[in-house]
């Protein structure tokens, strides 16, 4: 408990540390991650209809907003067309999760390298009495731990974001298709 407490602290800290420009960016992290699970939930979402429908062209849809969506007079042009919009937004879900997955360690970097920069000013500009008095093993062991907060810390909490609206998505999306299952 007492690591999980400091590690939100550690993360109030960070958020206030940054400026409005690394702020958008995360809040763009944020958008980014929401239409990564957009797509992949649509895929999710025509992925069933239209395996029932390539199994059974007789298949009815039973919500009615897919049924509406896909038409109930179905054929075997009307499959391919569905099969390859779902071939192409499959595609263009994997490119934004590709593009976020990018972006997130991007920005994790870009942070983990500023956070850097400022820990070695402040040793570099220490009085000489400090760097006579400490060892050097110990300002590289504490530089170094910048790099684990980001590793460690920071990349986690945004694949613990991302995966979370992902399954929030998912689990919509399975409620939307089968709410009388449910």
């Amino acid at each position: 408990y007492l690591e999980a407490n400091n590690t939100l602290v550690l993360l109030i800290k960070l958020f206030k540390f940054k400026n409005k420009n690394e702020k958008r960016k995360l809040f763009f992290l944020i958008f980014h991650s929401l239409m990564v699970s957009l797509l992949e939930t649509s895929v999710i979402l025509l992925l069933a209809p239209f395996l029932s429908l390539l199994v059974n062209p007789s298949y009815k849809v039973s919500n009615n907003y897919i049924s509406n969506f896909l038409n109930s007079n179905f054929d075997s042009n009307h499959i391919y067309i569905l099969g390859s919009f779902l071939v192409v937004l499959t595609f263009l879900s994997a490119l934004m999760r590709t593009t976020y997955i990018y972006n997130e360690r991007n920005f994790a970097a870009k942070l983990g390298t500023k956070l850097s920069i400022k820990a070695y000013s402040n040793v570099i500009h220490q009085p000489l009495e400090y760097h006579i008095g400490s060892r050097s093993s110990n300002i590289i062991s504490n530089l170094t731990y910048v790099n684990l907060l980001i590793t460690g810390v920071l990349q986690p909490v945004f694949q613990i974001i991302s995966t979370s609206i992902l399954a929030l998505g998912i689990i919509t999306t399975i409620l939307f298709i089968y709410p009388t299952e449910s």
